[in-house]
């Protein structure tokens, strides 16, 4: 089953002792050190120049996803968050299989000189809340990367075959709506959130964990996304 229909099934997130929807997108704090420079890269670097290029570098970037979306599912105590890492598993691997397919059937003697860096930070250290609020905030940022590569490869008027250009839809489409619900649980999840630096989540070890940085995703400019 598709995002769609297990969103359709889902309860609208509200915070404890609320009886309204979550509408505030919360204040979302980059990943420190060589990590934020990682990121920061991959959303500067994220337009492509080809169709091939589209292909092998969405692979690396899904599967990145699905290993992820795993460790969550397997760790979190939210049973939404077990549903929606399930459903980026499902689909982000069906594409990947499909992807894998496309290169070895339209470009089996092209080879990618790219090294695809991660995007995200390690959740191993992490539990509980501290799990849940740093893999959102980092699939949002995620999320937001295969999009600008979807609208890079349509918008430039790259495809070369009429499947790749559905998948580019549909990354859009499903990702942006991902987008939407994973900043609606961080806003009735996390309220304080946002106050980077102030974080009161705890790793396995009992510690506080800290966030740096003050980067408002919420404020990032999805007008110009072609929902």
């Amino acid at each position: 089953w598709g995002f769609s229909q297990w969103r359709a099934q889902q309860p609208a997130a509200t915070a404890p002792g609320s009886t309204t929807t979550a509408q505030a997108s919360p204040a979302l704090c980059p990943p420190g050190g060589d990590a934020a420079g990682g990121m920061a890269h991959h959303m500067h670097s994220m337009q492509v120049s080809s169709e091939f290029e589209f292909i092998s570098h969405m692979i690396p970037h899904h599967q990145e996803a699905i290993d992820t979306a795993k460790l969550v599912r397997d760790r979190t105590q939210r049973p939404e968050m077990r549903q929606f890492t399930q459903a980026i598993i499902d689909a982000q691997s069906r594409e990947v299989s499909q992807m894998k397919t496309w290169l070895q059937t339209w470009y089996p003697n092209q080879t990618s000189t790219q090294t695809y860096q991660p995007m995200m930070r390690p959740l191993e250290p992490l539990q509980g809340d501290a799990l849940d609020q740093q893999f959102l905030q980092d699939m949002v940022m995620h999320h937001q990367g295969a999009v600008m590569m979807a609208q890079s490869l349509i918008q430039g008027q790259l495809v070369k075959h009429p499947p790749v250009q559905s998948m580019a839809q549909d990354v859009i489409r499903t990702q942006s709506q991902e987008i939407g619900q994973m900043q609606t649980w961080l806003g009735a999840w996390f309220p304080n959130g946002g106050q980077c630096g102030r974080s009161t989540a705890t790793d396995s070890t009992g510690n506080g964990l800290m966030n740096h940085g003050n980067m408002n995703h919420g404020n990032m400019n999805h007008g110009n996304m072609n929902h």
